[in-house]
């Protein structure tokens, strides 16, 4: 009878990408060294030649919270990569069970949706998150887009918080979700075709000087937001 047992080493896990040739592939070299019973691999075979980042989507869409941010970084892969999700986690493989899970998605997001339009961090709360509110309207944008179930007039209240937001600039200073949102708040509009451009190319001329880090990405946001509206 095996008697399981501890081995005196942390846990570690190891990806490796192997490349297969014509004929048979002996894959026992790579199994070498390991302690019986405390080990456990995986082989999955796949032509894309970025197949071996594709397991981060195993965890992306098991993210443990239900914010605003980690439901949308969640179901956001579904709506572009699930014909590969199957192959990552053969559990998902049914195109009507990631049907269900995106559909499930919009219903967590607009959980968190306030009478403003706005979404806050999350359910029962009440302060608008401007950042969190641009990246789930983002989403919904594109998932409507691809046929998914958005509701109209939902949709229409969280693009008309961005409109009031952008005019009046009243956004939280104290919160570090709402900081810097207004490039991508227009960069969203914009993919409504509500684009503002003069205000988009103003912020463009104010930000020209700096063009490192997150103030690189708002420039890029508010360039494609122009692009956008022409």
């Amino acid at each position: 009878r095996d008697v399981p047992f501890l081995p005196a080493a942390p846990k570690t896990r190891t990806v490796a990408r192997i490349e297969l040739g014509d004929g048979v592939l002996d894959l026992s070299p790579h199994l070498r060294g390991w302690l019986p019973t405390t080990e456990r691999t995986t082989f999955w075979v796949t032509s894309n030649p970025y197949g071996d980042t594709f397991q981060h989507l195993a965890w992306l869409i098991r993210y443990p919270y239900g914010c605003i941010e980690q439901t949308t970084s969640s179901t956001r892969p579904l709506l572009f990569l699930s014909n590969l999700v199957g192959g990552v986690e053969p559990a998902l493989a049914d195109r009507g069970r990631i049907d269900a899970m995106i559909f499930a998605g919009i219903q967590r997001i607009f959980s968190m949706q306030t009478p403003s339009g706005g979404f806050t961090y999350w359910p029962s709360s009440h302060a608008v998150a401007d950042l969190g509110t641009a990246y789930a309207t983002h989403f919904l944008l594109d998932a409507k887009k691809l046929g998914h179930p958005v509701p109209e007039a939902r949709l229409a209240d969280a693009l008309g918080y961005i409109e009031t937001e952008l005019t009046h600039k009243k956004r939280s200073r104290g919160d570090h979700y709402s900081s810097d949102a207004e490039p991508y708040l227009h960069y969203v509009l914009s993919l409504a075709g509500r684009g503002r451009k003069a205000r988009m190319l103003e912020l463009v001329t104010e930000r020209a000087s700096e063009k490192s880090g997150e103030v690189a990405e708002q420039i890029y946001l508010l360039q494609a937001g122009l692009y956008l509206s022409g």
